[in-house]
């Protein structure tokens, strides 16, 4: 769990190439170049400009303000491991402590102040809960449906990379083995999978 957040904070963002689509010719993914005029620099389809971090990112899904840093290509995959397995392990306590917590609940005159600090525990960990299996559900549902988060803020269609078959694929890997540790194996980083 704590990997996972060590490698979000310690990863590169994803920046977009410096010498992308500087080719004659067509744009690589086929469409229109896009051009961002504060960075100088052609874009590849999903990267955006962050205006706070004043840059652009290759698959950039939003920024932070938690954690003062952007969620983008080589970035969400740790996020996402993180987010999901704070869930996991809060869902674990509130299952591990239900029965001990309904002992000492439905018995306040043997109550001692451990038993109330276990009350209180459990209760924030049910908010931990709640919060992150939201935030779960709700980015693994738009990781499964192909969008980000400013895909889905701007009513945009997603508009997969070539060679791609999802997004899952895309941030996880096509190995089973890659999905559940923070690390990029051999499918390596989504940025690097750009063609310039």
């Amino acid at each position: 769990m704590f990997w996972s957040l060590i490698q979000f904070f310690l990863s590169p963002i994803g920046n977009v190439p410096p010498y992308f689509g500087m080719a004659l010719g067509s744009s690589p993914e086929g469409g229109k170049k896009r051009y961002c005029l504060v960075c100088h620099v052609f874009k590849p389809s999903r990267s955006y400009h962050c205006d706070s971090c004043g840059k652009c990112f290759v698959y950039l899904d939003h920024h932070s303000t938690l954690f003062d840093r952007c969620i983008a290509a080589d970035n969400k995959k740790f996020l996402l491991l993180f987010v999901g397995y704070v869930t996991l392990f809060s869902l674990w306590i509130t299952i591990s402590f239900r029965e001990y917590i309904a002992e000492i609940s439905y018995q306040p005159e043997t109550r001692t102040a451990e038993g109330t600090t276990a009350i209180v525990l459990y209760g924030l960990n049910l908010i931990v809960l709640g919060f992150f299996s939201a935030y779960s559900v709700f980015y693994f549902g738009l990781l499964l449906k192909n969008r980000s988060f400013i895909e889905y803020t701007t009513n945009q269609s997603a508009q997969i990379p070539e060679g791609e078959s999802n997004d899952f694929t895309l941030y996880f890997g096509s190995s089973l083995l890659e999905w559940f540790m923070p690390i990029y194996g051999k499918s390596g980083k989504p940025s690097d999978r750009l063609e310039s």
